[in-house]
């Protein structure tokens, strides 16, 4: 077992970020601002590492936890992908106030893709069953510990099969966190749905918004939706990645420019739909002569609001999976 620490802000000379300044929601955002939050973004909290039936379990789980929170990463991902920077964004925001988190990966070792059948065989569901038992042995919680869940793209889909086979296996689930997936199974808790405005896969506003609709038909609760707007990119946005300072955000920024991606304000001069989300990527990392180009891209996916988890409503998903467990 490898136990780390990580401080705020630690790398980068970062300084620390204000997790208390609210994001731009669906109702006031405009998509030309941008919000003051270039700070370097690093956990203020501890993570231990371990082995669990082969596979990597993370998990962060306080003295006293008022809940557990399962996190499900997409397909092709693991728990690299749901410990980056907009993932800290609102882990920094639960941990402190009490919320546990188990971070896993799938059975499919090469997609990726977590089990979606709603039985309660459902292997991947039943392996979550010994991780939980897992947790509860070797940590402070309990059996009545209540348990929430978080996913993205395909772990957004699984994340109410998940809710809803715990609840029907006598868990106290209160509810799920769902970004960027169209998927609609049926729901014994409510959940909370982000999309992105610019999404080319199938997260977008309109099928994530009718899945929000069914979630309240289900629960007969609210299942809030809110949309991912694109942003103008600006010069400090890299900053916020452990691996630069400003200087080198200004100039990852300055080459974006020479390469026509954005004009000097931010603004995006490429068509994501007629080019293709990924070739640009691609296209960026290829030609950039900066050092680690891999890093970038996905700031650039978040920013224009693409396919990606965004942590533009954090504030709002950390203040209602708290609610629900408060």
């Amino acid at each position: 077992m490898r136990c780390w620490t990580l401080l705020l802000a630690a790398c980068a000379g970062g300084e620390a970020v204000d997790t208390a300044t609210p994001s731009p929601t669906s109702s006031t955002a405009d998509p030309t601002i941008t919000w003051d939050r270039y700070a370097t973004i690093e956990p203020n909290f501890s993570m231990v590492d371990e082995d669990f039936e082969g596979r990597r379990l993370t998990t962060a789980i306080p003295d006293d936890p008022v809940a557990l929170l399962f996190v499900f990463h997409g397909a092709n991902g693991d728990v690299t992908t749901v410990t980056q920077i907009e993932w800290i964004e609102l882990y920094d925001l639960l941990v402190p106030q009490g919320v546990g988190l188990v971070l896993t990966v799938s059975l499919d070792a090469e997609g990726g893709m977590w089990d979606q059948s709603e039985s309660p065989d459902n292997p991947d569901f039943q392996r979550l069953v010994r991780v939980r038992d897992h947790v509860i042995e070797t940590s402070a919680a309990t059996a009545d510990t209540p348990v929430l869940a978080l996913g993205f793209s395909h772990g957004a889909g699984f994340a109410p099969v998940f809710a809803t086979l715990g609840h029907d296996a006598g868990w106290d689930v209160r509810g799920f966190d769902a970004h960027n997936s169209p998927s609609i199974h049926p729901m014994a808790v409510p959940g909370f749905f982000v999309s992105a405005e610019n999404d080319e896969q199938s997260g977008t506003p309109d099928r994530v918004g009718e899945v929000a609709a069914e979630c309240e038909a289900w629960t007969g609760e609210d299942c809030p939706h809110r949309v991912g707007h694109e942003i103008l990119l600006d010069p400090r946005r890299f900053a916020r990645l452990p691996a630069y300072g400003e200087a080198a955000s200004q100039a990852i920024f300055d080459e974006l420019v020479g390469m026509g991606f954005v004009d000097d304000s931010g603004a995006r001069l490429v068509d994501l739909q007629a080019e293709g989300v990924d070739a640009l990527m691609d296209a960026y990392i290829r030609t950039s002569q900066l050092p680690s180009p891999t890093l970038p891209p996905t700031q650039l996916r978040v920013v224009w609001a693409t396919h990606r988890c965004s942590s533009e409503h954090a504030v709002e998903e950390a203040a209602w999976l708290l609610g629900r467990v408060r």
